[in-house]
């Protein structure tokens, strides 16, 4: 009898258009690991921010960062 394994994540575009929406973008990715599905995503265009973060194909992460000047 076969052993089936893997991983699989559902990705929603966190960029400040789609936040507010009632649709984030969804994206799903299956693989042998977590590796290979942040691979497949980020071949498909998703991008990954340092903050954890995901932003969808095509879309720009308007969030402004707040820089205090004394």
């Amino acid at each position: 009898m076969p052993i089936v394994g893997g991983y699989s994540i559902d990705l929603y575009c966190d960029c400040s258009k789609c936040v507010g929406a009632d649709t984030r973008h969804p994206g799903s990715f299956a693989g042998y690991n977590k590796q290979d599905t942040y691979r497949q995503a980020r071949e498909h265009g998703w991008k990954f921010k340092r903050d954890g973060s995901v932003i969808a194909p095509g879309h720009k992460d308007m969030q402004q960062k707040n820089h205090s000047h004394f």
